[in-house]
């Protein structure tokens, strides 16, 4: 089953969600939002949601942990006694919602997706170009670095082990390559542009119709989030 909406419409709902993650202050409507994020990538795609828990997991057993054993050790949310656990379970479902939110905008959203996104909200054309190279190039860099390690592990290089000063230097011979590989991209990416006379004025429009279905998901964002902020920062209702 798919969500038949808009590009557009997705991003909207995706950030929304991680908006309303910050701004709700009660452990409910936090879970709320935390399985809303986990039933759209369960209505996307059942494997993506598989390959999330297994990876979320560890990193919310180790964030529930420290959150409740060392809060008092917060810079930001310091207070209370050594153990809170209401405040551990918070932010761990805190964090769940946000993960899984970023995990479905990082798997389905394509820069065609996100240069659409940030053309309908009227952005300036030289931030929607860099945003969208920049989204497109993400995952280049990602195989450029996996590449750079192997090539150094054939060789006998140890990346991960020893001391972490150890291991800060020895990432140094994967970060200096990659460098240089990011600053030949952009070389090879600019000469194409202008190869090919692309200009940043003639850099696309959004042209998109939104259905009833969107304008309907667009309007319920925005009354969640207006309600928030009345709710729990200006003290409303």
């Amino acid at each position: 089953m798919k969500l038949e909406i808009s590009c557009v419409t997705k991003i909207l709902l995706l950030l929304s969600i991680i908006i309303l993650a910050f701004i709700c202050r009660d452990l409910l409507h936090l879970l709320i939002l935390s399985l809303t994020a986990f039933s759209i990538m369960a209505l996307l795609n059942r494997g993506m949601l598989f390959n999330c828990v297994k990876i979320v997991i560890p990193m919310l057993i180790v964030a529930f942990i420290t959150w409740t054993l060392f809060r008092s050790y917060s810079i930001f949310y310091a207070g209370g006694g050594d153990v809170d656990w209401y405040f551990g379970s918070f932010m761990t479902v805190r964090l769940s919602a946000v993960l899984a939110t970023s995990f479905i905008l990082v798997s389905t959203v394509k820069p065609l997706d996100l240069i659409k996104a940030l053309l309908f909200f009227k952005l300036p054309r030289k931030a929607v170009l860099v945003a969208g190279l920049t989204f497109r190039h993400i995952h280049t860099v990602a195989n450029d670095y996996r590449t750079i390690k192997e090539a150094l592990t054939s060789k006998g290089f140890e990346l991960d082990k020893g001391s972490l000063i150890k291991r800060i230097k020895n990432y140094s011979l994967v970060i200096v390559p990659l460098l240089v590989r990011c600053i030949e991209n952009a070389e090879k990416l600019s000469l194409a542009l202008e190869l090919r006379g692309i200009k940043i004025e003639n850099y696309g429009r959004f042209s998109e119709k939104l259905s009833g279905l969107d304008i309907l998901v667009m309007t319920i964002c925005v009354i969640c989030i207006v309600f928030a902020i009345l709710y729990y920062w200006i003290g409303v209702f």
